[in-house]
């Protein structure tokens, strides 16, 4: 990583864009600004931020001035803070998409548990090396209970598969598949970085799966957009169906009214 860490700054610049972009028209397109929707922005708000501070760990590694010393330490315990608050984000987008309200939500305080015991280790880890430590030279360095964090990402990320298996059936097709996609790409990424040191695979696969998570909300509104309208239409024809009757029938009843001075044998 040491000759390409551009490259991966970089790419994390367009993630921090596009996550942003993502989270404004996902934002825009929430109904009466509630629900899941607000839980699928919120996550692409921390995906941006979690990409702001793992570039700015990266930009200021080494750095041997008081600036660097300090945003060496910030960026890197906000991205672990940050990475762990994306349990309880996409939990409770889970919810809101089964229909389990946030109040009554087992799963979400389990969430909310795991998230916070993480974020409880990296506080610790700000005044002794459990997780993570920096060398001589301002560089971070894992430290012995590293895979610790590991452990619990991997919890929330149990809970996360359990919730989307045993519910399956309150999705569409194509969301389950984003979904499964999501889910799948960061356990790859973890498993991975727990036995190779160097590009910041985690961040990149979870933006990647973020993408597949907006395409599969973009196709979804779409379509229905298309079956509002089909609604809409249906509705129209109904109206126009409805005004017709009432002539006919007014019409029908009128010329019987006449043949029965006329001739009562047509009118019968």
């Amino acid at each position: 990583m040491n000759g390409n860490w551009q490259v991966h700054v970089a790419f994390e610049i367009w993630g921090i864009l596009f996550c942003f972009l993502a989270a404004t028209a996902v934002y825009l397109s929430a109904e009466k600004k509630k629900g899941k929707m607000l839980w699928l922005t919120a996550l692409f708000v921390v995906q941006a931020l979690v990409l702001l501070f793992d570039a700015l760990a990266w930009l200021y590694r080494g750095n041997m001035t008081t600036v660097g010393y300090y945003m060496v330490r910030i960026s890197n315990a906000a991205v672990y803070v940050l990475n762990y608050s994306m349990i309880i984000f996409f939990t409770g987008y889970l919810c809101a998409c089964i229909g389990i309200r946030r109040k009554r939500s087992p799963q979400l305080a389990v969430a909310c548990g795991i998230a916070f015991t993480g974020m409880v280790l990296i506080l610790i880890t700000q005044f002794y090396p459990l997780i993570y430590r920096f060398d001589e030279s301002n560089r971070y360095v894992r430290a012995d209970w590293f895979l610790l964090s590991h452990v619990l990402a991997f919890f929330g990320m149990f809970l996360e598969w359990w919730m989307l298996i045993r519910y399956r059936k309150s999705f569409e097709k194509g969301q389950l598949i984003a979904l499964y996609v999501y889910l799948f790409m960061p356990l790859c990424a973890i498993i991975w970085q727990s036995f190779f040191y160097g590009i910041s695979m985690l961040q990149i696969l979870d933006t990647v799966a973020l993408m597949f998570l907006f395409a599969a909300v973009v196709i979804g509104q779409s379509k229905q957009v298309v079956e509002q309208e089909r609604e809409i239409n249906d509705m129209k024809i109904q109206v126009v169906i409805s005004q017709i009757q009432p002539h006919f029938l007014y019409n029908t009843l009128n010329t019987i009214m006449y043949l029965c001075d006329k001739d009562s044998g047509t009118a019968k």
